[in-house]
């Protein structure tokens, strides 16, 4: 079986004075990089990443696509933002998402809503939070 797994992020490490996401030391970039390593190698994900993040983070034995992502420096906007339009960019109408991986909980509804409303799809929506 093939999969289709889009993965929401939650950056919390960046810099304070150049408001970069040091994503090499982030918890969250890093579970994520060993959960892939896991999983079988024909499965595709879709990350939702900061810019500047590169493509060698993850394991270059599987198919990860990094998409980016407006994430906000602020660590408390984070926890609400969420920018539906780069979602519907990302996913034309015929493309499936099989599971979403979300470590932001806050965006869970976010998420749901979207793919029942936008996509009329109900994808499984995983929620962790690592800190």
């Amino acid at each position: 079986m093939n999969l289709r797994i889009l993965i929401y992020m939650n950056p919390l490490t960046v810099d304070k004075i150049s408001k970069k996401f040091l994503y090499e030391k982030d918890s969250g970039f890093l579970v994520v990089r060993h959960i892939i390593e896991k999983m079988p190698k024909n499965w595709r994900f879709t990350i939702l990443v900061p810019k500047d993040v590169k493509r060698n983070f993850f394991p270059e034995s599987h198919i990860v696509d990094l998409v980016e992502y407006d994430y906000s420096t602020s660590i408390h906007q984070n926890r609400y933002h969420f920018n539906r339009n780069i979602l519907a960019k990302l996913l034309p109408y015929g493309q499936d998402i099989d599971v979403v991986i979300n470590n932001q909980p806050e965006v869970s509804m976010n998420i749901k809503t979207f793919f029942e409303n936008q996509r009329r799809e109900k994808p499984i929506i995983i929620n962790f939070f690592t800190g």
